[in-house]
C-alpha cells in the first residue's frame, strides 16, 4: 500500500514537474514572442518615422507670425503677408512645398531655435540666437528706435543711462539693440501688441515705450500729450532669412543665400514689396540690386 502510494506520489510529482516545466517554457516563449513583437513594432514604427521624415523633407516649414485676437496695425499684418509670399518664392526655387506655422513672434523664434520650424523671413539678427539660428543676408537697419514719453519728460532722456529707473514698455519677443537686449537692470514691461503701449502710457502704467519712425507721426497726432525723447538708437541688423540650425535645410544654406540674392536681382523682391507697401523703402543695400 505504501508502495502504491509512493508510486502515485512519484507519478504526480513527475507530472507536476512536467507541468511546471511546460509552464516555464510557455512563459519564456510568451516573453520571447512579446520581445519579438515589440522589436517588430519598433522596426515598423522606425520605418514609418523615416517615411514621415522623407515626406516632411519635401516641405519647408515657415514660421509665420500671427496675431490671433491681438489688435495690431495694418502695417504689421501687411509685413506678415509679404513674409509669406517671400517664403513661397524661396520654397519654389528649392523645389519644395511650403507650410505656414502660425505663431506669435516669441513662439516663432522658439520654434526655429528648437528645429520645429525650418525658416522665418525678416528676422531681427540678434546675436543671442547665433547658436541655434543661421542668418542669411544680414542687412544694416536704418530704422531708428524712438522712445515715446509724456511731453514734459522728452528732454530728460538724452542718453542710454537715463532709461534706468523708468518703467519701459516693450513687445514680447522683440529684440531692439544689443546694449538693451543684454541689460538686466532695465525695468521692462512686456505686452503682446504694440498698440497696448500708448494706452499704458496714458494710464501711467509705464513711463516710456519704444516705437519706430513709421509709427511716430500717427502716434503724435493721436496722442498730442506724447513726445519723442531726445535719445534715439539704431535698431538691430535685419536678416532677410533665418534658418534653424536643427533643420535639414541648414545643409542648403549656400543655395538659399544664392536664392535670396536672386530674388533681389530678378525683381521678385521689389515686385512683392511694391504690391503691398508701394511707398516703403527697400530694406536691402542698393548694391545688391546690381
Amino acid at each position: 500500500m505504501n508502495n502504491v502510494v509512493s508510486n502515485n506520489v512519484s507519478t504526480d510529482a513527475s507530472t507536476m514537474g512536467q507541468f511546471k516545466l511546460s509552464c516555464l517554457c510557455g512563459a519564456a516563449a510568451q516573453r520571447t514572442l512579446l520581445v519579438v513583437s515589440l522589436l517588430t513594432l519598433c522596426l515598423i514604427s522606425s520605418q514609418a518615422y523615416s517615411d514621415d521624415l522623407a515626406l516632411e523633407s519635401n516641405v519647408l516649414r515657415h514660421a509665420s507670425r500671427s496675431f490671433g485676437e491681438v489688435e495690431v496695425t495694418d502695417r504689421e499684418k501687411t509685413l506678415d503677408l509679404i513674409a509669406r509670399e517671400m517664403a513661397h518664392e524661396v520654397a519654389k526655387r528649392l523645389s519644395l512645398e511650403v507650410t505656414h506655422i502660425d505663431c506669435p513672434l516669441a513662439r516663432c523664434v522658439n520654434l526655429l531655435r528648437s528645429g520645429s520650424a525650418d525658416l522665418m523671413m525678416f528676422v531681427n539678427a540678434a546675436h543671442q540666437f547665433n547658436q541655434s539660428i543661421e542668418f542669411i543676408q544680414i542687412w544694416p537697419n536704418s530704422m531708428d528706435i524712438i522712445f515715446i514719453v509724456h511731453s514734459e519728460k522728452a528732454q530728460e532722456i538724452t542718453e542710454y543711462t537715463d532709461l534706468y529707473g523708468l518703467r519701459l514698455g516693450v513687445v514680447t519677443g522683440y529684440k531692439y539693440f544689443r546694449q538693451m537686449d543684454e541689460d538686466n537692470l532695465l525695468n521692462l514691461t512686456s505686452v503682446i501688441s504694440p498698440l497696448q503701449l500708448p494706452k499704458m502710457l496714458m494710464a501711467d502704467r509705464i513711463d516710456a515705450y519704444i516705437t519706430y519712425i513709421p509709427f511716430l507721426a500717427s502716434t503724435l497726432v493721436k496722442y498730442p500729450n506724447f513726445a519723442a525723447a531726445k535719445y534715439t538708437q539704431k535698431y538691430n541688423d535685419l536678416a532677410f532669412i533665418a534658418i534653424s540650425k536643427s533643420s535639414p535645410l541648414l545643409s542648403r544654406s549656400s543655395e538659399i543665400n544664392a536664392i535670396a540674392l536672386e530674388l533681389i536681382k530678378d525683381g521678385t523682391f521689389d515686385e512683392i514689396m511694391e504690391r503691398h507697401l508701394p511707398n516703403e523703402p527697400k530694406p536691402y543695400p542698393k548694391h545688391l540690386k546690381n
